[in-house]
């Protein structure tokens, strides 16, 4: 079953008339132009059709007249239509007129569609005298009641100029449940990552890299805003539903590059990704993919994202020519663990140790689908590279969190887990074109580091609210000297400086542990005694992080109650939910 619903923000839009274009902050030559942005009138918030959602202008509306006051040089028009999926037949026909004033005007576009899902649609028009025109959006009922017109809408509709302005594009990319210990770069000799191994080599990687958090939501909210878990709004908040004046609402990577111009995309394994906790937020498409009922049975091949999402990018990155973007591309892949998990075990149950023999299955196949999602990142740098865009993009490849592999005796990674480094520190790679620096990074580095630097590589301001710093070794000039490094999921915290790492809770802090990891990298000899000095450091970072603010959006944040169907589905594929 596909999950379809809509969106709506914007209500007042019914009872308003259509805005005028409204000018950035940069000559209209060098930038795009959404017309989702231009004001209340035409933001009919999201739509979600077949797992991708787009900003979309009021579906409810059939005709949306956009007055030509501002626009890009020479610009394209570049939109989607969709339908949703109906139980009856239904034709819509899309028009797209140019006008002045009262005359009947000149049809640029025009498209009849009746099979659900997303239609991609250019209309050049740098050749066509623009003064004192307006765009006229028009919907038109074919075959079907007039009730179906709401089921039709246009998505991310945007003037592009040609040729683009020149300026630095990112790609993200977050390779979910992958631990850095399982690249060669990082020191695995069994390790089949060709791909990594020499994007490190030939650039930027940090060898004592962390996540923010243990499992999926948490980790990619503060990868995307800069914020540790403590901090993080709640998704109600993020996606503006719940507004505390006192308190402006954080804006993430994908909102903050959007705001200066670039053209925004995700493609994503969906599950905690899902738009129910907001991630769509910046983005102008956002895919999520979607689990089919039938492949959380016997292994399905079906189950695998990564095929799918990173084909999108590619096919995305092939539209969108040279026009500076923000991409992030996730995937689940090495997430898997369907052949290896004992029959009769439930999911949400914990895997006990299988003894050497078993811990060996489990490990390889891990490493399969790892050397399998490099296969995948290869793809897309090469699209970059055939495209001419590989000089002119950012490229960042990390892990929200690993997996925990027997080492303390647990499997997995979630909040029921000690954040040990196996399941807390990931890899983190950068390429950033013109960077002379290359080759490994041994300072102490968090996911929350990522967002600033990217908004530094890329010229763009950054936020005051944001908490990560600017990673060492790209040029950049850190705000701050040493600093402290936190893992948190619940109540458990992790705090990582200089050589030692200090576990502790909330609820028992008597229950703490320091380790030195220069000299005990397994973490399996507690110093705090002996080395009370630094635990008392440690200790004291621990208290001021607790209370930076409300630390429950990191775990109960992420509520599954009231999911979807296929976000259901996809998480009970992942193990998340019964």
């Amino acid at each position: 079953m596909r999950a379809i619903h809509c969106v709506w923000a914007g209500a007042a839009a019914l009872l308003v008339a259509a805005a005028l274009l409204v000018g950035r902050n940069t000559p209209p030559a060098e930038r795009p132009v959404f017309l989702v942005d231009q004001g209340k009138p035409f933001n009919g918030g999201v739509r979600v059709i077949d797992g991708e959602s787009k900003r979309v202008m009021p579906p409810w509306r059939p005709r949306i007249a956009v007055p030509l006051e501002t626009v890009p040089a020479k610009p394209l028009l570049r939109f989607s239509i969709g339908l949703l999926p109906t139980d009856e037949p239904t034709r819509i026909r899309f028009t797209i007129s140019l006008r002045r004033g009262e005359e009947s005007g000149r049809v640029v576009y025009a498209r009849e569609l009746s099979s659900a899902g997303w239609v991609n649609g250019d209309v050049d028009l740098a050749d066509l005298d623009l003064g004192g025109a307006s765009l006229l959006f028009e919907k038109e009922v074919v075959t079907g009641r007039p009730e179906q017109l709401a089921n039709a809408a246009w998505g991310n509709p945007t003037l592009l100029p040609r040729p683009p302005r020149r300026a630095m594009s990112v790609l993200l990319i977050s390779i979910d449940t992958l631990r850095a210990d399982h690249l060669g770069v990082y020191g695995y000799a069994a390790a089949r990552t060709p791909t990594l191994d020499a994007l490190a080599r030939d650039n930027v990687w940090y060898a004592r890299s962390y996540s923010a958090s243990l499992w999926t939501y948490p980790s990619h909210a503060s990868l995307l805003y800069g914020l540790y878990p403590a901090s993080l709004p709640s998704p109600a908040v993020a996606a503006g539903y719940e507004a505390d004046p006192s308190r402006p609402r954080p804006k993430p990577l994908p909102e903050l590059f959007r705001d200066a111009g670039y053209v925004t995309a995700a493609f994503t394994g969906g599950g905690f990704l899902s738009d129910k906790w907001a991630f769509p937020v910046g983005f102008n498409t956002y895919f999520m993919f979607q689990q089919p009922a039938a492949s959380t049975q016997g292994c399905d091949p079906k189950r695998f994202d990564g095929s799918l999402t990173f084909g999108k990018a590619r096919e995305w990155l092939r539209r969108q020519g040279n026009n500076p973007f923000f991409l992030f591309v996730h995937t689940y892949d090495a997430h898997d663990r369907c052949p290896v998990w004992p029959k009769d075990l439930p999911w949400y149950e914990p895997f006990p140790d299988p003894g050497p023999a078993g811990r060996g299955r489990v490990i390889a196949h891990y490493d399969r689908l790892i050397a399998k999602v490099d296969g995948l990142v290869n793809g897309l740098l090469e699209e970059l590279a055939t495209l001419g865009l590989a000089d002119d993009t950012i490229v960042v490849v990390t892990a929200d969190h690993g997996e925990a592999l027997w080492g303390h005796g647990a499997f997995g990674h979630g909040c029921a887990l000690t954040p040990y480094d196996g399941v807390s520190r990931v890899p983190l790679i950068v390429r950033a074109p013109g960077v002379a620096q290359k080759g490994r990074v041994d300072q102490v580095v968090s996911a929350v580091d990522v967002a600033p630097t990217l908004l530094a590589l890329a010229g763009l301001h950054r936020p005051a609210d944001m908490e990560g710093d600017l990673l060492p070794g790209l040029g950049l000039e850190s705000r701050r000297g040493s600093r402290p490094v936190y893992v948190q999921c619940g109540d458990k915290l992790a705090v990582r400086f200089g050589d030692h790492k200090l576990i502790t809770d909330r609820q028992s802090p008597a229950s703490a542990v320091l380790y030195n990891l220069e000299r005990d990298a397994a973490e399996a000899t507690d110093v705090l005694a002996e080395e009370s000095g630094a635990g008392a450091v440690l200790q004291q970072y621990a208290v001021e992080y607790w209370r930076r603010g409300a630390s429950e959006n990191s775990a109960q944040g992420a509520d599954t109650a009231d999911l979807s169907d296929a976000t259901r589905e996809r998480l009970r594929a992942l193990g998340y939910v019964e």
